[in-house]
């Protein structure tokens, strides 16, 4: 219940602040990405066109618009506005890394894995491109090779989170195989 009523009051005062400056796209953005994670992807469209009224080509609305239009599956939409994201920001990571993410989604498995490469090459510790490529090498029936891909980033992992997600990923990929004994020893 506490988190219900912490939610609706920071709704609430999101909402008071657009109110306050309606011409402020980050304003807009916090409640549409608000809206966009309970799951209210309608409302957040509304919220991340209307920024892209005030700031066209805002990269952080069109990247939001992409996943809001995803959950809908508006998938045309999706790849319009995160297309529109890929072109705004070419030489950042995320943008290719949210594109791949969708293709992985439709099913365009070695599209996705050549948009995820496209991330690693600018940014060789994008660690979410690494996880989506194995992802997507399960998906394609190579569990072995995604298990190498999850291994190296545990290997070279900064953080304890990386470490936890490469150790995830390689429960999957031995979860895939049916190995379950291996993916609860992992």
């Amino acid at each position: 219940a506490y988190r219900v009523g912490a939610m609706k009051q920071y709704e609430d005062l999101s909402r008071r602040v657009v109110q306050m400056h309606p011409d402020d796209a980050w304003a807009r953005l916090v409640l549409g990405d608000l809206l966009r994670n309970t799951n209210r992807n309608e409302e957040a469209i509304t919220e991340f066109e209307k920024i892209l009224t005030i700031q066209p080509g805002y990269p952080p609305a069109l990247n939001l618009l992409g996943y809001a239009n995803m959950a809908l599956g508006r998938y045309e939409a999706a790849e319009t506005a995160i297309g529109r994201y890929v072109e705004a920001l070419p030489d950042e990571p995320n943008p290719r890394d949210s594109y791949a993410e969708l293709l992985m989604k439709l099913g365009r498995y070695d599209e996705s894995i050549r948009s995820y490469e496209k991330a690693l090459a600018l940014a060789k510790t994008f660690h979410s491109a690494t996880i989506g490529i194995a992802n997507n090498l399960i998906l394609q029936g190579h569990p072995a090779a995604a298990r190498l891909r999850f291994q190296t980033l545990y290997e070279n992992a900064g953080t304890t989170a990386w470490k936890r997600a490469a150790l995830s990923g390689l429960i999957r990929a031995f979860v895939s195989e049916g190995k379950y004994d291996r993916a609860i020893a992992e």
